[in-house]
């Protein structure tokens, strides 16, 4: 544990804090528990830092001041409040005021002292902010993608994301100094590939809404045609699945789709020793471990459900699933659950669901030849493939600070936004603030 640089560095912005609340909220440093506690030093609760807070603009224990009976920390406000108007006309005129003091028709005249600054000193860019316009009718997803600044010439919206470009008009206060697109002020990150140690777990690049049902995990799907059934809201041929956890801790989104070939019997277990044999009228397209579903077999109620392939035989034609049975049955209908997620174009291609793909269907690749070779999401039009959003470059996370909500109609900010991910050591500002001690 080290003394937290930033937190000592944020008191010195406490040292003129004429708001300073005389009861406040804070964290006992043994229980941890929050106590109130009590301050009169109008800065930091430390009587000498106080103090040379005070020192700074010339604040001394006046006996003047005392005769006012104030305590010291409004004697103190008192201060700051009158030295502000200190050889003003302001001061000047209040004494005019006064007869007695000088009396008419006496003339009085004085001469105003002006400080101007020439420069700033210090690293006054080291925290930079820019405000800047976001057009309603540009806000179309949620969260908003926003590109700080683009490379093209335009911003005109583009897959979906808002684009600054550099001297933007919709920038309302650009930081003090931006430069070109080699030096840019805010880079992104110039590959996508996954960052374990960085990036956090999602369940993909799917949408809310892009599919007819939302599951968790495996556990769900081995059931989902039973439960679907006995809710009377069958899921039915065509419709779509997203699982946020595989069993490989990542996400899918599978295709229900019945097979283009029928089952002509099966061969049961008892006279085999083998598990359940399905035999098909052709090839079904399915693979070992794929995820299926067998209805409408008769003679074998056993065969009516959801089941894991086992090994595929017959050229494609057969394939074994994990139940016992004693008869052979007859007849029926094989849908898969079918993956429609990819590595790539080729794969998406090559690996349909069972009845083939379908205008209307979306395909989710990882690594497509479009764009900035990222993911990329598909659409099936007339019988072809149409990108409706891909993937662009992530913004540097670790260069972020905050955000801010801002009200173009009153000027004023909404909101801060502040980035949050303390197992990267990500605090928000004002909490990290008040960390007397942070772990390196």
């Amino acid at each position: 544990m080290v003394t937290n640089f930033e937190k000592t560095a944020n008191d010195f912005t406490k040292y003129y804090n004429i708001d300073q609340p005389k009861n406040y909220t804070t964290v006992d440093p043994v229980t941890g528990n929050l106590v109130l506690a009590e301050t009169t030093l109008a800065a930091v609760d430390v009587q000498v830092i106080s103090d040379m807070a005070k020192h700074q603009i010339g604040y001394q224990h006046r006996p003047y001041l005392a005769n006012l009976l104030l305590e010291e920390g409004t004697e103190f406000q008192f201060y700051q409040g009158f030295i502000k108007q200190k050889g003003t006309v302001s001061s000047f005129n209040a004494i005019l005021r006064n007869a007695a003091i000088v009396p008419p028709p006496s003339a009085y005249e004085y001469y105003e002292e002006y400080a101007l600054r020439t420069s700033r000193f210090g690293s006054t860019a080291l925290n930079t902010s820019i405000d800047f316009i976001i057009p309603q009718n540009q806000y179309i997803n949620d969260p908003q993608q926003i590109q700080v600044f683009g490379v093209q010439s335009t911003d005109r919206e583009l897959n979906s994301v808002i684009t600054l470009i550099p001297n933007d008009p919709l920038i309302l206060v650009p930081p003090i100094s931006y430069s070109s697109e080699n030096d840019p002020l805010f880079p992104l990150l110039d590959t996508t590939v996954p960052n374990f140690e960085t990036d956090l777990p999602t369940a993909g690049y799917v949408l809310i809404g892009e599919t007819n049902y939302t599951i968790t995990n495996a556990a769900v799907l081995s059931t989902l045609w039973e439960s679907q059934n006995a809710a009377g809201d069958p899921i039915v041929n065509g419709d779509t699945v997203w699982q946020f956890i595989t069993p490989t801790q990542t996400w899918d989104v599978w295709k229900f789709s019945t097979a283009n070939v029928n089952i002509v019997n099966t061969t049961p277990s008892i006279s085999t020793g083998q598990p359940t044999v399905i035999n098909c009228s052709g090839n079904v397209g399915l693979k070992s471990g794929d995820v299926i579903v067998l209805d409408g077999i008769s003679n074998v109620s056993a065969l009516q459900g959801t089941f894991t392939v086992g090994n595929i035989t017959g050229n494609g034609n057969s394939f074994t699933v994990g139940v016992n049975t004693f008869t052979i049955g007859a007849g029926g209908n094989v849908t898969a659950y079918k993956s429609t997620r990819f590595e790539t174009n080729l794969q998406r291609d090559h690996y349909p669901p069972l009845n083939g793909w379908q205008d209307g269907d979306i395909a989710y690749v990882d690594k497509a030849n479009y764009g900035i070779n990222g993911w990329t999401v598909y659409t099936r039009i007339d019988h072809q493939w149409m990108p409706i959003r891909s993937q662009t470059y992530d913004v540097d996370a670790s260069l972020m600070l905050q955000g801010k909500l801002y009200s173009e109609s009153m000027g004023t900010v909404y909101a801060y936004l502040e980035y949050y991910d303390p197992a990267k050591g990500f605090i928000p500002s004002e909490a990290r603030k008040n960390l007397d001690r942070i772990s390196i």
